[in-house]
């Protein structure tokens, strides 16, 4: 199981860009930079904490909303991998359009498909997708019949009408539920101006970064009173520890069943010598970003919509190999999934803790140097109370994902007839 690469998104992506657009760069063959694409994209103050690349294949979404060379322009930027908010495409755009393109993306718009070199297309299953061709299929899927009205395409390189139909068909058929994963192209929309966007927003093509290694954790659930439960979800990708952590336990009642933290090592080998963790002392803030869906929980257990944002409270410190990532000020600690939209059981002591975070959250953590051959380990929860450099009281510790035939290293032995650990 590997972390999620839409929090990673979530967590890396600003909420806002600045950019201009070159004359080399827009609706011109050959574009100085980048691959075949109707425009190329480079953020001017590009704010992303892991910087994915410096500049983006972008494609238009609205052919009736216009834009100049120029700029700057300030774009809001929404992951194409969360529901888009009403307003930025066109009332008649397919509503599987960011799968459809995504698929377009990794599939036909890639690096070994290019043909021509950057003033050419992509030749993809025996024809050939010039930037027109592409760009008119687009719009089709973004725009409908209307796409083809010449007060458009008359803004478009040379394309062909009959392979641009052929594509969004393509499209259609073969991407309507198209996801990507971890090392594939993922969609990013920007709407400048805002929503509704004032100028033509775009999307583009962002390669994520590719998964050099995984684990799975997940804190045993207990028998008796001890009934957290939670799953640590890791992705090593260059220089940077990705884990998603979901607290599992079902409408609780207290707050020693939210997640307030999560420790863990990291080495060469996939086990500790002990599942306890150790790392007491003096730890260093390192770089992170995190992402998580914060809510309001009232009494009566009723709460607020999530709202996709960072974790201000939450932050990530190292000590040798040993890391913790942790909220530090008793706030938007994670809670499992409520009761048919209640948290009916929550009293006083989940209250205070307000807001929380809906279900998991996940934390990109900078370090550098890690790779294929790095390996988790050492994995704790950390449920309620944070004090006493994460020991002892509601400390958890992680076993491998669906392992349930090792010992529970100190808490007893899983039982198959009860469905927990004791």
């Amino acid at each position: 199981m590997a972390a999620s690469l839409q929090g990673f998104l979530n967590a890396i992506l600003p909420a806002t860009v600045d950019f201009n657009l070159s004359a080399d760069d827009w609706k011109n063959t050959p574009l100085a930079t980048g691959k075949p694409s109707y425009g190329n994209i480079a953020p001017i103050n590009n704010p992303t904490p892991y910087p994915i690349a410096s500049s983006f294949d972008a494609w238009c979404i609205r052919p009736d909303v216009h834009i100049s060379v120029g700029g700057p322009y300030s774009a809001n930027v929404y992951s194409g991998l969360n529901p888009l908010p009403s307003g930025i495409t066109a009332p008649t755009a397919d509503p599987k359009l960011i799968n459809e393109m995504e698929w377009i993306f990794n599939n036909v718009t890639t690096q070994a498909n290019i043909t021509g070199g950057s003033s050419g297309g992509y030749t993809y299953g025996g024809n050939f997708y010039s930037i027109g061709t592409t760009q008119l299929a687009i719009w089709e899927l973004s725009y409908g019949a209307g796409a083809n009205d010449p007060a458009f395409t008359q803004y478009l390189p040379a394309y062909d009408q009959g392979l641009a139909d052929s594509l969004a068909a393509l499209a259609k058929t073969n991407g309507s539920n198209f996801t990507p994963t971890w090392g594939q192209s993922a969609a990013v929309v920007l709407s400048p101006g805002g929503v509704p966007p004032t100028y033509q927003p775009f999307v583009v093509d962002v390669k994520t970064p590719d998964a050099l290694g995984s684990a799975c954790f997940e804190a045993p659930t207990f028998c008796g009173s001890k009934d957290s439960s939670a799953k640590a979800e890791f992705t090593i990708i260059k220089d940077a520890i990705v884990v998603t952590v979901t607290d599992n336990v079902k409408n609780p009642s207290k707050d020693s069943q939210l997640i307030s933290g999560i420790n863990f090592s990291i080495g060469s080998s996939s086990y500790g010598s002990s599942y306890n963790w150790t790392g007491c002392g003096s730890y260093t803030p390192v770089a992170s970003a995190n992402n998580g869906y914060i809510s309001t929980i009232s009494a009566g257990g009723a709460h607020t919509a999530g709202v996709s944002d960072p974790l201000t409270s939450w932050a990530a410190s190292q000590k040798g190999n040993s890391f913790k990532v942790n909220s530090t000020d008793s706030k938007e600690w994670i809670i499992g999934p409520d009761n048919n939209g209640l948290y009916s059981n929550a009293g006083s002591s989940i209250l205070k803790h307000n807001p929380v975070t809906l279900g998991s959250a996940t934390f990109v953590i900078a370090a550098p140097g890690v790779g294929a051959s790095t390996k988790i380990s050492n994995v704790s929860f950390q449920f309620g109370d944070t004090s006493s450099c994460f020991s002892g009281g509601g400390l958890v510790s992680g076993v491998p994902c669906y392992d349930y035939t090792k010992p529970s290293y100190g808490c007893g032995g899983y039982s198959i007839a009860t469905g927990c650990f004791s």
